[in-house]
């Protein structure tokens, strides 16, 4: 139904495994959009995927590569995001050099600026000016979102999906982050083909490195309680909640300027609600929810604060 002009691959990743079994299950899906290009049309894909990288091969249309080794047609250097900086990074063409600034959280969206930059001058804009618009891009809702909260901690909102790459990317900014405490707020990963109590027990060990408090959500989270005391945390800087409202009120209580929190789980967790909770009073606190959408879409969330206050 669909024929670009452009079609860009960032990369092959663990997501939806209960259809695409292996990586390589994934990369000939993701290869399909490639077909549905023109001749005259141009795929845009990151070299330094090799999976991503092998699918130049198959296409009759142009293909222009990007990456973070020179010799592409697009390449990043000096690419640095420390909490609470920003994503910045130094990018090359053959004839040209720009520093780029983003309000990106992380540097795991290396890949989508790139990206991003090599359509626009393939479009004929120029990278100093695309590189300007690229600056006002502000964080996607639930995609590394920081929000300031009332107490004076900031919020990383990451909990629209729970795949285990982004996972670990997210994890990474937490444990480089330059913040008075660090907190990892987390229900559950998806797309793992793990018993519960064996993949939260991992989840439990990761986060024992990475956080000076953690709290775990869900009827199964005593698993990664125990095992992230096992590593060495404190008892007390490691605690489980099997209910969101009360998850919530705890933070409520707990946190204070200067703290960073992630909040990271699962889409059907819905653990939005924890966020907005910050704020004032919500009107659901279902324990069971069949939805695949953050509860800022969700007519049933009923704040009784202004939801775009926050958003903006």
């Amino acid at each position: 139904m669909v024929r670009p002009n452009i079609a860009i691959v960032l990369t092959v990743a663990r997501n939806h495994t209960n259809v695409f079994l292996t990586l390589d299950d994934t990369a000939t899906e993701k290869a399909q959009i490639l077909k549905s290009l023109t001749p005259d049309g141009l795929a845009i894909l990151n070299a330094d995927d090799p999976r991503v990288r092998k699918m130049a091969a198959g296409c009759s249309c142009r293909v222009r590569m990007f990456g973070r080794s020179a010799g592409f047609d697009l390449w990043a250097d000096e690419v640095s995001s420390k909490w609470p900086a920003r994503l910045t990074l130094r990018v090359h063409t053959g004839s040209e050099t720009q520093w780029v600034k983003t309000n990106l959280v992380g540097e795991h969206w290396v890949n989508s600026v790139l990206a991003a930059l090599l359509a626009a001058i393939s479009c004929g804009i120029p990278l100093k000016a695309a590189a300007t618009e690229l600056e006002r891009v502000k964080p996607f809702t639930a995609r590394m979102q920081p929000v300031l909260l009332p107490n004076g901690a900031t919020i990383l909102r990451d909990e629209s999906g729970g795949s285990p790459d982004p996972l670990h990317a997210a994890l990474q900014v937490l444990k480089e982050s330059d913040a008075v405490r660090r907190l990892l707020v987390i229900s559950d990963i998806s797309d793992s083909h793990k018993r519960t109590h064996i993949r939260l027990r991992e989840v439990g060990k990761i986060a024992s490195q990475v956080a000076d408090l953690v709290i775990f959500i869900g009827e199964h989270g005593h698993y990664a309680v125990k095992a992230a005391t096992a590593s060495g945390m404190k008892p007390e800087c490691v605690l489980g909640f099997t209910d969101l409202y009360m998850a919530s009120q705890y933070l409520k209580s707990e946190l204070r300027s200067g703290d960073l929190v992630l909040l990271k789980g699962r889409t059907t967790d819905h653990l939005s609600r924890v966020f907005f909770a910050q704020f004032g009073t919500i009107g659901c606190w279902k324990t069971k929810c069949s939805k695949r959408i953050v509860c800022d879409l969700c007519e049933e969330l009923r704040p009784e604060f202004d939801l775009q206050a926050i958003s903006n």
